[in-house]
């Protein structure tokens, strides 16, 4: 008789279950680990405020240095102005905007009424002179349309100076000029930009005007205003 042989096998017994059950922590155990994690969250606490502290000291020190230079402007701006103006050969037309005008006291009446009023005449049906865009201000037309405007406002502006209203022709012409310019296919990129530029200025004084009513408010500090812009295009650092 042929005689059976046994196979069986048995499972080893891993080192996992050999080991003793952990034992729960104990209230000594658990409290030595907090007092450790205490002291490492006080440890990196100090750290943070090492570096705000060192942080502050740099702005700190940015702030003066500004400050610095802008005394040092301040300085030197009466020193530009007593400096003797050569006088060009040939006596330029200016702007109702140019600041030589309000300075000088020219200004006897509101620019802006009197910009209106040029507008108006100009743009007035019985007005047969009108500017022609396409070619400069000296060009003979242009020039009989501002001797016609000139002679029109002096009867009713006549208390306004006739430099101040030969300027304020300038401009209006200018207006249209650039308008015509702009018009052209060819300047198409040259209007969108000049478009978002008027965007881009119109929200930088809306929160111009909102952060110094912060700071009037006291929420925000007057010396950290003048890096509220230092970011946007580098093109501005304080206002």
């Amino acid at each position: 008789m042929a005689c059976k042989r046994n196979l069986s096998f048995t499972t080893p017994v891993s080192n996992r279950a050999l080991q003793p059950a952990a034992s729960p922590l104990s209230i000594n155990d658990l409290m030595k680990q907090l007092i450790s994690s205490q002291n490492t969250l006080s440890r990196q606490l100090e750290g943070l405020m090492e570096k705000q502290a060192a942080n502050t000291v740099l702005l700190e020190d940015a702030i003066q240095r500004l400050c610095a230079l802008e005394r040092k402007f301040d300085g030197q701006r009466p020193q530009e102005e007593q400096r003797p103006r050569e006088e060009p050969l040939h006596k330029r037309i200016k702007r109702a905007h140019n600041m030589g005008i309000a300075l000088s006291g020219l200004l006897t009446v509101c620019h802006v009424l009197l910009q209106e009023a040029v507008r108006r005449l100009h743009n007035s049906e019985n007005n047969p002179h009108k500017y022609d865009p396409q070619t400069g201000i000296s060009s003979p037309r242009n020039q009989a349309v501002m001797t016609y405007l000139l002679e029109e406002l002096k009867t009713t502006f006549a208390d306004a100076d006739p430099e101040c209203i030969q300027a304020c022709c300038k401009t209006y012409f200018e207006t249209l000029r650039r308008k015509y310019n702009l018009s052209q296919p060819e300047k198409s990129q040259l209007r969108d930009s000049i478009k978002t530029g008027a965007k881009n200025r119109q929200r930088k004084r809306r929160v111009s005007v909102e952060i110094h009513q912060l700071v009037f408010k006291g929420i925000v500090h007057p010396k950290l205003k003048i890096l509220l812009f230092s970011s946007d295009n580098h093109k501005r650092k304080y206002f």
